[in-house]
């Protein structure tokens, strides 16, 4: 039958798809990754040509270039008898911009990246594995959930062995970004291991909470912070460089903006480099971040220029991706805080999901205006901080609706962790990659298009629940978020 003929090409493509945008494949997959460096590794013409992209042998030729600028400044200045501290501070910036792109440049050996992301990701496990396990009573749900998080860390493990420029600069990010809030609350939280009655104490749970979200946003947002509040007091970011720019004659400062402008310029480059490299081709997201960690090593020094200049701030040319961007940061809110709801009656984990939920919301937002930000960044952003909490969600409130099973003892514990370590292996890409386009596409509808469409999600999901099934004529059309609203009938 036609119908049976359509569901059967339907279903093959739509587990493609799935399998596709799965976490585990696109952490162990190289992708085209070996063709990106390649082509960065390329010689360089002197001048960049005209699609030729960015190479590293010229961005690391423009580092010495831009480093005996500084230099210079700082010998002028020291010729005047002025302090040059505000200068060595850049210089040290330049230096982070040549490690990540050195970082790039050359393949690390294997024995050295083994033993270095073994010995860590080891050694990050101990602690949150064994708080909920040894607590008393058990914290079962959360002990699943740091299973299925564990889980996550030991493929990316993996897939940083198998990343030939894997070095300690990505490492500390991944490290950073996947365990630092399980081992703070786990150093936290291991008291109550010898004293239970702790986990029920409101003040040391908020103290707990607020000290994990300390922690993160000074870790991951600490820039962002800087800006927003020197901004509140109409300051700039770095008050301390603006007012070092004060003593710098017309030449110092003349030679200052010859090395922004190259910042900038080799800043846009590598960010137009890799956004037409994956238009077209699949970009390994560690060998992704490992060039997000270089863009945003150009953008830290660009920021810190222009405030020593006291020159307005380089706003990214466009944000394409704005929209989409939103969308995850919504959704992340709504999804971390439904998981920190459903944690209920685990005192510790509830703690850990609050404060993990605060964190990654405004995280999110902190991308939605940087033009330097792709939608895939962002996406895999959502995918580190954010994805298993979909996951989380969904499974604990089926542990609810099923008379909290995870608590019904060792059994219960092994069927949640193993479920939550299978779904987090392969669910938060996917379903945030529907999320963040279907959301995309509501807010480009209007007022009236929305209605009309969630009217037929409603209708579609009472007859889907056995509530009688509606007329051809009354209901033509399948709601499709992707497509929007339905186009009128010629």
């Amino acid at each position: 039958m036609p119908v049976a003929a359509d569901a059967e090409h339907r279903t093959p493509a739509s587990g493609h798809a799935l399998w596709k945008l799965a976490d585990a494949r696109v952490l162990l997959s190289r992708g085209e990754s070996r063709a990106f460096v390649d082509a960065l590794r390329q010689p360089s013409t002197e001048r960049e040509m005209p699609g030729e992209g960015a190479k590293l042998e010229r961005l690391l030729s423009h580092v010495g270039q831009m480093r005996d600028g500084l230099n210079k400044v700082r010998q002028d200045l020291a010729a005047a008898g002025q302090p040059d501290s505000a200068l060595k501070a850049l210089s040290r910036n330049l230096d982070g911009i040549e490690r990540a792109l050195v970082a790039l440049r050359e393949d690390k050996p294997l024995a050295h990246r083994t033993f270095w992301v073994a010995s860590a990701s080891l050694l990050a496990a101990v602690m949150p594995i064994t708080v909920p396990l040894a607590s008393r009573p058990r914290q079962a749900q959360f002990a699943s959930e740091t299973f299925g998080l564990m889980a996550k860390m030991f493929v990316e493990a993996a897939a940083m062995i198998r990343t030939p420029t894997t070095d300690r600069g990505l490492l500390k990010d991944r490290w950073l970004s996947r365990n630092l809030i399980n081992n703070v609350q786990a150093v936290w939280f291991m008291p109550s291991v010898v004293k239970p009655k702790l986990t029920n104490n409101l003040p040391y749970n908020l103290t707990g909470g607020m000290v994990s979200v300390a922690v993160l946003f000074m870790t991951f947002l600490s820039s962002e912070i800087r800006e927003k509040v020197n901004g509140w007091r109409n300051k700039p970011p770095y008050p301390g460089l603006a007012q070092a720019g004060q003593d710098l004659d017309a030449r110092m400062r003349a030679d200052l903006r010859d090395v922004l402008a190259t910042v900038n310029a080799d800043m846009q480059s590598l960010v137009d480099t890799k956004a037409a490299f994956e238009d077209a081709h699949e970009l390994n997201p560690l060998v992704s971040k490992q060039v997000s960690l270089a863009v945003n090593a150009y953008k830290t020094l660009s920021v810190k220029l222009m405030d020593t200049l006291g020159v307005p701030h380089a706003v990214a040319a466009s944000n394409p991706d704005k929209a989409a961007k939103l969308a995850l940061a919504v959704f992340t809110a709504m999804i971390c805080f439904s998981g920190a709801a459903l944690m209920v009656p685990d005192r510790i984990g509830m703690v850990d999901l609050t404060a993990d939920a605060i964190f990654t919301s405004l995280y999110q937002a902190s991308l939605v205006g940087d033009g330097n930000v792709s939608r895939k960044d962002a996406l895999d952003e959502f995918k580190t901080f954010s994805g298993f909490s979909m996951v989380l969600a969904a499974m604990l409130a089926l542990n609810k609706g099923a008379g909290d099973f995870i608590e019904h003892g060792a059994t219960g514990l092994l069927i949640g962790s193993v479920s939550m370590a299978a779904l987090n292996l392969v669910l938060p890409g996917p379903v945030g990659h529907a999320t963040a386009k279907g959301i995309e596409k509501l807010m480009s509808m209007s007022p009236s298009d929305i209605g009309q469409t969630l009217y037929k999600l409603g209708d579609c999901l009472y007859r889907w629940c056995g509530g009688g099934a509606a007329s051809e004529a009354e209901h033509p059309h399948e709601p499709d978020l992707e497509a929007g609203p339905s186009a009128p009938a010629s």
